[in-house]
């Protein structure tokens, strides 16, 4: 087990229960929660690695499949919800510590950085530790048809990885580290995903549901139902809340408020809310932001 050792870990999900019957008032459960979620910077990398490597990186890449017989392609960047001929997109966060029942505003850092090419396909994702220091890297790419990833391991890396185990004497194709295979409907939405290692098995399967301003992305791995997350979206299709269901979620419902945009319409600055989900949208800004984040974005 990583714990709440300094080493950051991939495949281990820790939380912390929050007793809900404790809570008097909205505003009074929003600052429990928050005080409650004041994780170390480990626990909270912990959240932040599993969403980004198990879900986030891995599904955010696109290619032909065949729907009802007709083929139909998807842009990475118009499936990441961005506006324009975006080149490249950096996301810098600032957290919150809360110090002697006053929250420390933490220095702006580096949380991730993805890149596309003229066309919209990803090529590049770069993760980043909560000090802003380099953790990996997937690099994507096409072999034939095929859409791929390499992952690489920054050498200065504290991650703790582990390494998912095959069949002995299967063959390792070294040229990716994961293949993707992505099914649409046919209004040329993304209703599944499967992450196949290189090895050839199946790793993991994202299922998407839709229904008006609501998504719902069920990640299911060798053992079944892994995580749900079901999304809300306000008219201009950016996401203002998402809930989770997992073990071991204490924050299970996380609340967005945009501040700035750029000329193309894409979001710059917006304010991040976590805290139970038994309580409505509008209760989460009476408290103190779990964070801001920033993004930088270039274009063709």
């Amino acid at each position: 087990m990583c714990g709440a050792a300094p080493n950051r870990c991939r495949t281990i999900y820790l939380g912390f229960e929050l007793e809900a019957e404790d809570i008097l008032t909205a505003e009074e459960a929003i600052a429990k929660s928050n005080s409650s979620l004041n994780w170390s910077n480990s626990l909270r990398g912990l959240h932040r690695r599993l969403l980004i490597t198990v879900i986030g990186a891995l599904v955010l890449l696109t290619n032909s499949v065949n729907v009802r017989g007709q083929a139909k392609q998807q842009l990475d960047r118009t499936n990441d919800a961005l506006k324009g001929r975006v080149k490249s997109v950096s996301l810098e966060v600032v957290r919150f510590d809360l110090v002697n029942n006053e929250w420390v505003e933490k220095p702006r850092v580096s949380s991730e950085r993805k890149a596309y090419d003229e066309l919209g396909n990803q090529t590049r994702f770069e993760d980043y530790d909560d000090d802003g220091k380099l953790s990996s890297v997937l690099i994507y790419d096409f072999i034939g048809k095929l859409r791929v990833a390499r992952y690489i391991e920054s050498p200065t890396s504290t991650t703790l990885s582990r390494v998912v185990p095959g069949p002995k004497n299967q063959k390792v194709d070294p040229r990716y580290t994961y293949k993707f295979v992505h099914q649409y409907d046919a209004q040329g939405r993304r209703i599944q995903t499967a992450v196949y290692l290189s090895s050839g098995p199946l790793w993991l399967r994202h299922v998407f549901k839709f229904d008006r301003n609501r998504k719902i992305h069920r990640t299911y791995n060798r053992e079944g139902l892994n995580r749900t997350l079901e999304y809300t979206f306000n008219e201009q299709g950016n996401e203002i809340s998402v809930v989770e269901h997992a073990p071991y979620v204490s924050a299970d419902k996380t609340v967005y408020k945009y501040d700035e945009f750029d000329a193309q319409g894409n979001w710059t600055k917006r304010r991040v809310y976590r805290g139970l989900k038994e309580f409505p949208d509008s209760a989460f800004t009476l408290a103190h932001p779990w964070s801001v984040e920033y993004r930088v974005i270039t274009y063709y």
